[in-house]
């Protein structure tokens, strides 16, 4: 309910009066020329009627809060009644009487789509890496914003994540990192104060996680390889690239030109870019190079978005299609790519620890205090690993890249 300070209110009334408030006797009320009557009831003199010149009529409290004189508005005659009024009337003063009437005052309304541009700003920007904070944008803006954007964080339940969630559930992968990104949005909204408790509370992880195993043999690795090879960029670079280097997905995809050194023939990736938080350096191979040279320079990506100036390659889904349609094995995906270069390898025989340093995974058969003090980069054994594993894939070659 609005509160204004009854001494604003002086110049505003046209006239003040004291009368036994009756149904009967606020419907003859005439409104004023101009300004507002206020109309002080007998019985409970801080209590009373307005009547404005527009001829509305509001029920109207004048009390003491936190040493202010206020007016406080209960309510519009006829919708509610003299009876209902009066009532709350005198809710309120026993409310004020034991403190605890400013509980009951209007609270500040937090709209999602506010708060999520927060979010993205003040915690993400800060806390996360750029990639992983591309990604929780991407998240929150697809999957959330457009049903979420008008409502505020205190409207949002259990069911509304459920619903949208479920949206998700032919892509469980999706399905559980759209999960994982809003309870966590909820979980800060929450620790900020925005919300006493979370919709995500409770609720489990959409799908059940299982550790893949798919990796291509080499029959299905030959026909991907040659596919790639006839598709050609960006997808079919971007498959030769994945194979060839057993590096994540993102991490090839979000290439730039100024970390390719020619010179010294290697590809470094900056640690902010990374998921261990680490510089990763590899070596470049012939065919990488092959590669790099059919692609265009547009700009310094080597995958830039489609028609835009800034971001990257983003049709993964309807090229991946397009080239299943081409290569006709079982379901495998981009991530299996990487799997499929460390199971290669290792039948190569070479050395965990080599590939282990190829992948940059952040837990690998060095670590601890080992991996500190252990700051030999093994570039040889990882340049010799490669060239092993590129003539593999060289065998396999029908179309030249």
């Amino acid at each position: 309910m609005p509160c204004l300070p009854y001494a604003t209110l002086s110049c505003t009334y046209t006239a003040l009066m004291s009368t036994a408030l009756t149904d009967l006797s606020i419907r003859k009320m005439a409104p004023p020329v101009s300004g507002q009557n206020f109309h002080h009831d007998n019985s409970m003199p801080n209590f009373g009627v307005c009547v404005s010149h527009g001829g509305t009529k509001s029920f109207f409290l004048i009390a003491n809060i936190n040493g202010r004189r206020k007016r406080i508005t209960i309510g519009r005659y006829p919708i509610i009644s003299l009876a209902e009024a009066r009532t709350k009337a005198k809710t309120i003063l026993a409310e004020i009487m034991l403190d605890k009437y400013e509980e009951t005052q209007p609270k500040k309304v937090f709209l999602f789509k506010d708060v999520m541009e927060e979010y993205l700003k003040v915690h993400c920007a800060r806390n996360n890496r750029p990639s992983t904070a591309k990604e929780i944008e991407r998240q929150l803006r697809k999957h959330f914003r457009p049903r979420f954007k008008n409502m505020s964080l205190e409207e949002i339940d259990t069911s509304h994540i459920n619903k949208s969630i479920d949206r998700l559930l032919k892509t469980p992968s999706e399905a559980n990192h759209a999960f994982g990104v809003i309870r966590k949005f909820f979980s800060w909204t929450r620790e900020r104060g925005y919300i006493k408790h979370s919709p995500c509370e409770g609720m489990k992880m959409p799908a059940k996680r299982n550790s893949r195993d798919r990796y291509l043999n080499d029959d299905e690795l030959r026909k991907v390889w040659e596919t790639a090879n006839l598709v050609g960029h960006p997808y079919g670079t971007l498959v030769n690239l994945l194979l060839l280097t057993g590096q994540r997905r993102s991490e090839i995809v979000g290439l730039k030109w100024s970390w390719i050194d020619e010179k010294e023939k290697t590809l470094t990736f900056p640690k902010d870019f990374t998921k261990t938080g680490v510089i990763h350096t590899i070596p470049l191979t012939p065919m990488m190079m092959d590669i790099f040279e059919t692609i265009p320079r547009l700009n310094d990506h080597l995958y830039p978005a489609y028609g835009r100036t800034k971001g990257t390659f983003q049709g993964f889904s309807k090229c991946k299609r397009r080239f299943d349609d081409e290569c006709p094995i079982d379901h495998w995906t981009l991530h299996d790519l990487r799997r499929t270069f460390a199971t290669h390898l290792a039948s190569l025989r070479v050395q965990p620890h080599i590939i282990e340093r190829i992948l940059n995974h952040s837990s690998g058969t060095i670590s601890g205090v080992a991996a500190i003090y252990n700051r030999f980069s093994y570039q040889d054994e990882i340049r010799e690993a490669m060239l092993i594993w590129e003539q593999k894939l060289e065998n396999f070659t029908l179309v030249k890249v």
